[in-house]
């Protein structure tokens, strides 16, 4: 069910966050799944609110291309859960843009998307702490959120991702080839 979160004119300074979201869901928990637009640019949240209202720091922010790569992934992520919950081992992974991925792995009873990064002379990408993991049941609340949530805001139906353009070099494009530390 879509709710109304409000942000008080001192909290809205404090966090120089324009908060009126045309969508929120409650996905579980605390957890809810809300747009915000900050700074002209709309993002789509997954994050904790205290007392049902204020976001916290716990979650995530994903632009309007990642939560469409995270749109994109949904029929994979739901066959690695599905495994998951058949007892079945599973390792799932998929690159959002930046440093951001969403996977489903054996072992870890959750979906989880997190930024990584590629620390100096290594090769292979390490998770950081910024991320937000969730319950299998959490993440279809957020999957039922993410079939509909275009109809409140309808700038996701007019992303297209940087690799579609035909002129795109992917080695120079920091949302494809993040390759700096964060």
């Amino acid at each position: 069910m879509a709710t109304r979160i409000q942000l008080t004119e001192d909290q809205t300074n404090q966090t120089n966050l324009r908060l009126t979201p045309r969508y929120s869901q409650h996905i579980g928990k605390e957890v809810y799944l809300f747009d915000s637009v900050f700074n002209g640019n709309t993002y789509i949240h997954v994050r904790k609110l205290l007392n049902n209202k204020i976001p916290t720091k716990d979650g995530i922010s994903l632009t309007l291309q990642r939560c469409n790569e995270l749109f994109i992934s949904l029929s994979y992520l739901d066959s690695a859960v599905n495994l998951m919950e058949l007892n079945q081992e599973t390792f799932y992974r998929r690159h959002l843009g930046g440093n951001w991925h969403v996977s489903v792995e054996s072992g870890f009873k959750c979906v989880d998307i997190r930024q990584f990064w590629l620390p100096e002379g290594a090769s292979e990408m390490r998770a950081t702490r910024k991320g937000v993991s969730l319950t299998f049941q959490q993440y279809k609340e957020l999957r039922n959120g993410l079939s509909v949530i275009d109809s409140f805001v309808p700038e996701l139906r007019d992303v297209v991702p940087c690799y579609a353009d035909p002129t795109h070099d992917v080695t120079s494009c920091s949302e494809c080839t993040p390759s700096k530390p964060v």
